[in-house]
């Protein structure tokens, strides 16, 4: 364990016991108890003595053992179960989460945190349908604690993959004041109606689909995985100037996810003969929002119209105000192009090695966690959290 770890450990379980003695110093019968009983004293410090020995697992075992279950002490077992589920003890953090339950005439209040607790533990074992049968059972309930178990729901329904439940867990948890305009929860709405989308298309279903795709923008207007997939509808049934038209709006609104869009934008602009209006859309869009992407169709498009002379020099002023490893990939393959002889020669070898460096560098990153990835997730894979992977910025990036 880390040092900054192990004062952590020690400190908290320091401060609990502390006070849990602090808080009996008032009592008479306990302190002539403990007058006459060192029973605690003696594993209070043999805790401690773990501690020291770099050994907290058997320091919080002892704890829990020296504690006695009473109305004065529930919350320090609850805290000290939640440790040991975080220390990865989540077989531990089961029986002493399931020992409260047990303790029927101290419980009261504290039923429903615990239970809580005991299904988080459930959940971290992967025994879902345990935890999901006493979240569901507290949801019911109607009490304070309905809006952390549908919560927790989520993350269950999302690791099983149920993703009509998903999306009903979702929508009950943005009635509750404090959820309904958390971004995070509409966006993880979102993405829930577009796997469910995603799944009506692997049937054919197009009618549910669409009406997925549309309640997936009613949680979040700026998610651009529906306007992706309802463009690629529309494009599939030959109604490119709808897709493009759709494409364009939703860079319009978000336009982190540009390079995603130019691809699908460029096939369907130039299947109406739009190459002229599609050039200048990227031109302006990569004045805006500086998009690789968008630089190198552009240059593409003016080496058609105009010649890779002027094609060059467009990505040469781009990568001067925005150099990326793929722009300069896409450069260098013009300086092949434009070169003869020994020139030519070396510009393929720089040209060869642009593309392998930037082929091989990560071109996403989460806006969260940081996590990097060469292709785009729409679920991060590091915080599980939607939405928030995009590219990444600087050279390695768009």
């Amino acid at each position: 364990m880390s040092e900054d770890g192990w004062m952590y450990y020690l400190l908290f379980l320091v401060a609990v016991m502390s006070g849990w003695l602090l808080a009996k110093v008032g009592d008479w019968k306990f302190l002539r108890r403990f007058e006459s009983r060192n029973t605690f004293t003696r594993d209070y410090f043999v805790g401690l003595n773990y501690l020291l020995h770099d050994e907290p697992d058997e320091a919080v075992d002892t704890f829990i053992n020296a504690l006695e279950l009473n109305a004065d002490t529930i919350e320090t077992h609850l805290a000290l179960g939640i440790l040991l589920r975080r220390r990865g003890k989540v077989d531990r953090a089961i029986e002493v989460h399931q020992g409260l339950l047990a303790g029927k005439g101290l419980v009261g209040q504290h039923s429903q945190s615990i239970r809580l607790e005991l299904a988080r533990d459930f959940t971290a074992a992967g025994v879902l349908d345990r935890a999901e049968s006493i979240l569901q059972e507290i949801v019911s309930e109607k009490s304070v604690y309905k809006w952390e178990a549908l919560s927790q729901l989520i993350v269950i329904y999302q690791m099983s993959k149920e993703w009509a439940k998903a999306e009903v867990a979702a929508r009950d948890l943005l009635v509750s004041p404090t959820h309904r305009k958390q971004k995070s929860l509409r966006s993880a709405a979102s993405h829930f109606c577009c796997e469910l989308a995603q799944e009506r298309m692997k049937k054919g279903e197009w009618p549910a689909v669409r009406r997925w795709l549309a309640k997936a923008w009613s949680y979040d207007r700026d998610n651009l995985r529906p306007a992706l997939m309802l463009a690629s509808i529309e494009a599939n049934t030959d109604n490119h100037e709808k897709a493009a038209r759709i494409l364009m709006k939703a860079v319009d609104r978000n336009a982190r996810y540009l390079a995603e869009v130019v691809s699908p934008l460029s096939e369907s602009k130039l299947k109406i003969g739009a190459a002229d209006k599609l050039e200048a859309f990227l031109r302006q869009a990569n004045a805006r929002h500086a998009s690789t992407a968008a630089a190198l169709q552009s240059a593409e498009l003016i080496s058609q119209r105009a010649g890779i002379a002027e094609a060059s020099s467009y990505l040469m002023s781009v990568q001067n105000q925005h150099p990326t490893l793929r722009g300069l990939a896409g450069l260098s393959a013009f300086m092949v192009d434009l070169s003869e002889g020994t020139q030519k020669e070396r510009a393929m070898v720089l040209r060869d090695a642009l593309r392998q460096i930037s082929a091989s560098s990560p071109a996403y990153h989460c806006e969260g966690c940081g996590f990097t990835a060469r292709k785009l997730y729409w679920l991060c894979p590091g915080c599980q959290q939607w939405g928030l992977i995009v590219s990444a910025a600087g050279p390695d990036g768009d």
